[in-house]
């Protein structure tokens, strides 16, 4: 199953470990980086490594703490929900001129929806229900080498069609980083129909 017949997809969360297959310690290295070859890699955007490992050690040049991988993801996390929350009660200060308005929740929660901003781990999206909307980056695999080939990134939707269905008020749009990627590296023809 390692021909161009083939397309792996491997959706990859936050993971207690900081590290992919091939680069454990208790495996045949070689081995696992030519079984996951040509696979293509889809996680959150913002929770790579790169982001982490900035955040990582501006966060310990703040504090003086050196955290675990898992523990830094929690703060990344944590530092953008509670610099959403700032920018909610500061907008709801400024349209009310009330003090207290941070005491009204029901209020700020109203202020903290439907808003995007750039925090630690990349791009924030929340949805009308304040839930957030990831972005992801889409890897492809070769030889223990991840490269960005597309990103999906979010972004609010269109306010009318929103108005009409909750379910369309966010929306993902796929940006190709490497030109041409699925034309060169996927046989569609092989692939059948879905």
């Amino acid at each position: 199953m390692k021909t161009t017949e083939y397309v792996y997809i491997i959706p990859w969360l936050a993971h207690m470990h900081d590290h992919y297959p091939w680069e454990a310690s208790n495996v045949e290295k070689q081995e696992t980086k030519t079984a996951f070859d040509d696979a293509v890699v889809i996680t959150a955007h913002g929770y790579d490594k790169k982001f982490i490992e900035d955040f990582e050690q501006r966060f310990n040049k703040m504090t003086g703490i050196i955290s675990s991988y898992y523990a830094t993801l929690s703060y990344m996390s944590l530092y953008d929900a509670l610099f959403l929350y700032g920018l909610a009660v500061r907008d709801a200060y400024e349209e009310t001129k009330n003090q207290s308005i941070f005491m009204d929740g029901s209020f700020i929660w109203k202020k903290m929806t439907a808003r995007q901003f750039i925090g630690v781990t990349g791009q924030v999206l929340m949805n009308n229900k304040a839930i957030r909307v990831p972005s992801y980056a889409t890897y492809h695999v070769k030889n223990g080498t991840m490269r960005i080939v597309v990103e999906l990134t979010a972004r609010l939707g269109d306010k009318h069609k929103c108005a009409m269905s909750e379910n369309d008020c966010s929306e993902h749009v796929a940006h190709e980083v490497m030109s041409h990627y699925w034309s060169r590296h996927v046989n569609f023809e092989n692939l059948g129909h879905f």
